[in-house]
């Protein structure tokens, strides 16, 4: 692992990110201490569709409702029909 001072990381920043971006983990130093690190992104994902959401939730063990919030919703829903605002009445 690498080892940047904070004041070399604010003389050349671009070298040491360049570091990283070849696959390098640097750890920052303030006072010959260490107090951060930074590392590549190994897998970045911009966008999970939504056939893998369903799936992660069916893999989850969610259980029962326990707060009532359903319920609740469900009563509320049906005492109270939608109105459109803009209908004469």
């Amino acid at each position: 692992m690498d080892r940047v001072g904070v004041r070399e990381l604010k003389q050349n920043p671009r070298a040491v990110i360049e570091r990283v971006e070849h696959g390098a983990t640097v750890e920052i130093t303030l006072q010959g201490r260490a107090v951060a690190m930074i590392s590549p992104i190994t897998h970045r994902k911009k966008w999970t569709s939504a056939a893998e959401v369903a799936i992660a939730l069916k893999l989850a063990e969610l259980g029962p409702d326990q707060t009532g919030w359903l319920q609740e919703h469900h009563e509320s829903r049906d005492a109270d029909p939608l109105v459109d605002p803009w209908d004469a009445q």
